[in-house]
C-alpha cells in the first residue's frame, strides 16, 4: 500500500459543509437550528483522516510519533496563535477591565489545550454572555488536541492486534462514549460537562478512525457500485439535514442525538468510494473545495469577529448590515490567514524541537505576558465598584438567608422581595426606600429564575438550577408570613417577548397561577421592568473612544413587557403594578446622573443607580403600599 494518500477534493467539500453550517448557526441560530452539529462532522473527519494517513505510514514503516506531533503543531498552532494575538490586541482597546479578565483567563487555558475545561465551568453570572466570549469556539480545538495526545500512542499499540479484535475494542469504546454522554445529559448538573468533555466527544472522533481502520487493509474494501453509492450518500445527506433542522440548542447533545451528524458523515465517507456518486461530484466543485481548504481559518476567525460585534451592539441578534460587514471581515481574515500563514508553515521544513519553541512555547509566553500587562494597564483606569455591579457577596443572590434584610434598621421585615437578577438589582433601591418609609424587606433572588412556582429550572444553566429551586420552595412555604410580596423580573425574557428562547415556555400560565396563590393570602406588587438599553454604557464609552459613532439607544421591548405585565394584574385588587420605568426621565438620556451611569450593563441597574432611584421614589411618595 502506498504511503502517499491521494488528495480527495470531496473531503474538502464536506469540510465546507461543516464550517458553513457552524457559521450560519452562529450568525443566527434561528436560520439553522442544528448548525452547531457541523463541529461533529469535523470530529469524524479528523478521526478518519488522521487514522488513514497514520495507517499508511505505519504500513510503509515511516510512522513516528514525533513526525505526527510535528504535523499537528504546524497545522494547528500558527493560525490559532495569530487569532489569539489579534483577539488580545482588540480586547485591550474594546473590553472593559473586568471583561478582559475573562478573556485573559480563557486564553491561559487555551495555550494548555484545556479550554473545554474552562468553558464547561464558566458559570460566573457577571461574565460576558456566551455569544460575547471571543474564544469560546476553541473548546472544540481542545477536544481534538486532547485526542491527538492519546491517539498516536494508542494506534501503535492496537495496530499489532488482529483486525477483528481491534475493531471490537474501538467500537466498544466509541459506544461507551455515546452512552456516557446520554447518561450525563440526564443528570442536569452534568449537562454542560457532557457538551464540552473529551470523554463524551471521544466516540465521535473514534467513529471516523474506526471507518479508516475498517477500509485500510483490503484493497477495494468498501467500494460501492454507483447505485449503492447513491443510496448510501443520500442516506448520509438525509441524516446531516435532520441534524441541522431537527436538533436545536435545547436538544440533549451530544449523546444519541450526535448520531445524526456522526453516522451521516460516516455514510458520506463510505459513499465516496463510488467514483460517480452524486455527492462526490457536487462536493468536488472548485468553490466548495476552496472553502473546505480555508475551513480551519474560517472557523478560527468567524467567532471572535461575531463575538466582538455582539459585544459592541449589546445583543445577540445583529442587524443585517452588521452581519454583512462581519462576513466580509471573516472572509478577508480567513483568506489572508490561509494563504499567508497556513500554507507556508505547513510546507516549511522544520524539526520538532524548533517547532515546539517557535510555534508553541514562545508565542504562548508572549500571549500570557501580554495579557498580564494589558490587564494591569486596564486596571489603572479605576472605575468606582458601585458602578460596575448591583452588589457583591452581601446580597442573597443565589442563596437563602433570612439575614438579607434591606431598609429601616431594627424593623422586622414585613415585605418579601423575590425574583431573578432584576429583583437582585433592587437591593439598594429597597434599602433607601425602606429607610425613608420606615419598613424593611427581605430580598431573595436567583439568576434567571422565573418567579413562578413549578418554574422549569432544568432549562437554566447548571450553576443556577439549585439556587432557583431553593428560592421558589422558600417563597411557596413562607410568603404568608409577610404583609406584602414584591416580584421583579426581566419580563421580556421570562414572557418570551424578545424573540429569544425563554427558560420556561409555560411561564405565563405558571406565573398567573402563582399570582393567584399569592394574592389569596397577601398583597402583591409587581415591579415593572426598567428600560432596556441597546448596549452596555461602559462599552459604548470605550467604543466612542475609538472614534466609532455609536450611541446608547433604548429597546422598546421592555415597554411591551410592562404592558403585558399590567394586563396580567388587571382585575385583581390585591395585585398592583409599580411603574418603575417612569422614573428614568429623572436621568440624563435615561442613563446618567451627574455624568455617571446608573446602569451596570444594558439591562441592570448598578448599586449607585439603584440607591439613587430608591431615593427618588421615596421622595415621590407613591410606594406607600409597602409601608404597613
Amino acid at each position: 500500500m502506498s504511503s502517499v494518500i491521494k488528495y480527495r477534493p470531496e473531503i474538502d467539500g464536506l469540510r465546507a459543509v461543516a464550517v458553513l453550517a457552524v457559521i450560519v448557526f452562529h450568525f443566527s441560530s434561528s436560520w439553522l437550528p442544528g448548525g452547531f452539529t457541523g463541529v461533529d462532522i469535523f470530529f469524524v473527519l479528523s478521526g478518519y483522516l488522521i487514522t488513514t494517513i497514520s495507517c499508511r505510514e505505519i504500513d510503509a514503516g515511516r510512522f513516528s510519533i514525533g513526525s505526527f506531533y510535528l504535523r499537528r503543531i504546524k497545522r494547528i498552532l500558527p493560525p490559532l496563535y495569530a487569532v489569539l494575538g489579534v483577539v488580545l490586541v482588540v480586547g485591550a482597546f474594546l473590553l472593559t477591565a473586568k471583561d478582559f479578565s475573562y478573556l485573559r483567563s480563557s486564553l491561559n487555558y487555551i495555550v494548555l489545550f484545556i479550554s473545554n475545561v474552562y468553558f464547561s465551568g464558566a458559570g460566573d453570572y457577571f461574565a460576558p454572555n456566551a455569544s460575547e466570549m471571543p474564544l469560546l469556539h476553541t473548546w472544540s480545538l481542545a477536544v481534538e488536541e486532547q485526542f491527538y495526545f492519546v491517539w498516536p500512542v494508542l494506534l501503535v499499540v492496537i495496530y499489532r492486534w488482529t483486525d477483528r479484535f481491534r475493531l471490537i475494542v474501538l467500537t466498544v469504546l466509541a459506544v461507551t462514549s455515546f452512552v456516557l454522554a446520554e447518561y450525563l445529559l440526564r443528570i442536569s448538573e452534568m449537562s454542560q460537562f457532557a457538551y464540552y468533555s473529551i470523554f463524551t466527544r471521544f466516540g465521535e472522533i473514534l467513529a471516523g478512525a474506526i471507518l479508516a481502520l475498517h477500509l485500510k487493509k483490503v484493497p477495494g474494501r468498501g467500494e460501492l457500485s454507483k447505485s449503492a453509492g447513491s443510496i448510501v450518500a443520500s442516506s448520509g445527506c438525509l441524516l446531516l439535514v435532520c441534524g441541522f433542522f431537527l436538533i436545536n440548542e435545547k436538544s440533549g447533545f451530544p449523546g444519541l442525538n450526535a448520531l445524526y451528524p456522526v453516522v451521516g458523515t460516516l455514510l458520506l465517507l463510505l459513499s465516496f468510494s463510488s467514483d460517480k456518486v452524486w455527492t462526490k461530484e457536487i462536493l468536488s466543485i472548485s468553490p466548495a473545495v476552496y472553502v473546505g481548504k480555508i475551513s480551519y481559518s474560517l472557523y478560527l476567525w468567524h467567532w471572535p469577529v461575531l463575538a466582538y460585534m455582539r459585544y459592541i451592539y449589546g445583543r445577540y441578534e445583529l442587524p443585517l448590515a452588521w452581519l454583512g460587514v462581519a462576513l466580509l471581515i471573516i472572509l478577508v481574515l480567513s483568506v489572508l490567514s490561509y494563504e499567508g500563514l497556513e500554507k507556508p508553515v505547513r510546507s516549511s521544513r522544520i524539526h520538532l524541537l524548533k517547532a515546539v519553541v517557535l510555534c508553541f512555547a514562545l508565542p504562548s509566553a508572549v500571549l500570557i505576558l501580554s495579557g498580564k500587562l494589558i490587564q494591569a494597564r486596564l486596571d489603572t483606569n479605576y472605575v468606582e465598584p458601585t458602578l460596575l455591579a448591583y452588589g457583591g457577596s452581601e446580597l442573597c443572590h443565589g442563596r437563602i438567608s433570612e439575614a438579607c434584610v434591606r431598609g429601616a434598621e431594627g424593623v422586622k421585615p414585613r415585605v418579601l422581595v423575590f425574583g431573578d437578577s432584576h429583583a437582585a438589582q433592587l437591593n439598594y433601591f429597597f434599602n433607601e426606600l425602606g429607610k425613608k418609609q420606615g419598613f424593611s424587606a427581605l430580598v431573595l433572588t436567583a439568576s434567571s429564575c422565573g418567579p413562578a412556582f413549578d418554574f422549569e429550572t432544568r432549562n437554566l444553566p447548571v450553576s443556577d438550577q439549585e439556587a432557583c429551586l431553593n428560592l421558589l420552595k422558600y417563597v411557596r412555604k413562607n410568603f404568608n408570613k409577610f404583609d406584602s410580596v414584591v416580584i421583579a423580573g426581566r419580563w421580556e425574557f421570562q414572557f418570551g417577548l424578545s424573540g429569544n428562547s425563554q427558560a420556561d415556555s409555560h411561564f405565563k400560565r405558571k406565573f398567573k397561577e402563582t399570582l393567584s396563590i399569592l394574592s389569596s393570602r397577601t398583597d402583591v406588587v409587581l415591579m415593572s421592568q426598567i428600560p432596556l438599553l441597546s448596549s452596555n454604557p461602559f462599552r459604548i464609552e470605550k467604543v466612542k473612544g475609538l472614534g466609532l459613532p455609536l450611541q446608547i439607544g433604548h429597546n422598546p421591548i421592555s415597554q411591551t413587557a410592562n404592558a403585558y405585565l399590567s394586563g396580567i394584574a388587571q382585575g385583581n385588587s390585591k395585585i398592583k403594578v409599580f411603574n418603575l420605568a417612569s422614573y428614568f426621565t429623572s436621568f440624563e438620556e435615561g442613563v446618567y446622573a451627574d455624568r455617571l451611569s446608573v446602569y451596570m450593563d444594558n439591562n441592570h441597574l448598578n448599586q449607585y443607580g439603584a440607591s439613587l432611584l430608591g431615593k427618588i421614589v421615596a421622595d415621590d411618595g407613591q410606594f406607600e403600599v409597602l409601608a404597613k
